[in-house]
């Protein structure tokens, strides 16, 4: 099963919180720490809706 853009960034943030580094998890992901750290800063400030993409 392929996640949505949001799902992937959601679940990266959601493993962020409850205790991996970022630098985990923008190893595991492909892509750079400050892309990770953003996706958490915006949805710490817009939730979903800061991802961009449809919200369900």
């Amino acid at each position: 099963m392929e996640l949505s853009v949001v799902e992937q960034r959601y679940r990266a943030v959601l493993a962020v919180l409850a205790g991996a580094t970022v630098t985990e998890i923008a190893a595991q992901l492909g892509v750079s720490r400050q892309t990770v750290s953003g996706w958490r800063s915006r949805y710490e400030a817009s939730g979903l809706g800061g991802f961009g993409g449809p919200v369900a």
